[in-house]
């Protein structure tokens, strides 16, 4: 039960990943801790491992149609790195609660910017950003910092809040900002597994293994999806996707304790 429960798992964090870059982890970790009683730390190692196959899989598919920006983003990327690993230490040192209620967290609110700006960076978001035009470096830099944190603390790859910055700050095309986001998920989500299995204990390898399989299939199935889906619905999509994964959450058990 235990591997088919990863199987299906595996399926829609790859699929998620694929065509919405939304990080497996927040797929996968939740689940695996209402469900499974796995420790948060273990699960986030799974759903780490996860989002490094998922979003090798998506790049491959979206670079080759031309949609991964591979030469701009280095700073970010250099940033998100540093501070994943500054996050790391701080979630190893954080309760179960505290880091389960973190994702649920993050993933609803996340998912709820993607559907209320669905339109992207037109509209109230690119009013407010062309204010800050000026100030983007800035912006970017305290944002990829936030997001370094958030991927070292929590264990999530960074997926959706990376891609929010290259879209909503950096005003990039969707699909180009789904496959450079994805590109960054992959160093992100490997520095943050290392720092994960260095400081803490390593996860169930045969379930890790099979979630990481089924999200390889999962994502190369997604990113062919999405490369023919308009901005708009994959914004809907993924705002869906990752309020559902919350909602699903909290009501296996992440509630707090009256």
């Amino acid at each position: 039960m235990t591997y088919v429960l990863g199987i299906v798992l595996g399926l829609v964090a790859g699929f998620a990943c694929g065509i919405g870059g939304v990080t497996a982890t927040i797929v996968a970790a939740p689940i695996l801790m209402a469900v499974l009683g796995m420790p948060a730390y273990e699960a986030t190692s799974i759903g780490l491992l996860t989002d490094i196959v998922s979003a090798g899989s998506a790049t491959a598919s979206y670079a080759r149609k031309g949609h991964v920006d591979f030469k701009s983003g280095t700073l970010m990327l250099i940033l998100i790195l540093v501070f994943t690993v500054v996050g790391s230490w701080l979630g190893s040192l954080l309760p179960n609660l505290v880091l389960g209620h973190g994702i649920v967290a993050v993933s609803a609110l996340s998912g709820l910017f993607f559907i209320v700006f669905s339109k992207g960076s037109e509209g109230m978001v690119g009013d407010f950003m062309q204010r800050f035009a000026k100030h983007q470096k800035l912006l970017m830099v305290l944002a990829s910092i936030w997001v370094g944190l958030i991927c070292g603390s929590l264990g999530m790859g960074g997926g959706a809040m990376v891609l929010m910055i290259l879209s909503y700050i950096l005003c990039y095309e969707m699909k180009d900002a789904l496959g450079t986001s994805l590109l960054i998920t992959i160093f992100v989500a490997t520095v943050a597994l290392v720092s994960h299995v260095l400081i803490g204990e390593l996860p169930p390898v045969g379930l890790a293994l099979t979630v990481a399989a089924s999200a390889f299939v999962g994502s190369k199935i997604a990113a062919l999806v999405a490369l023919r889906v308009e901005q708009i619905t994959l914004n809907r999509i993924i705002g869906g996707i990752m309020i559902g994964v919350a909602v699903l959450s909290w009501i296996l058990g992440l509630r707090p304790s009256a």
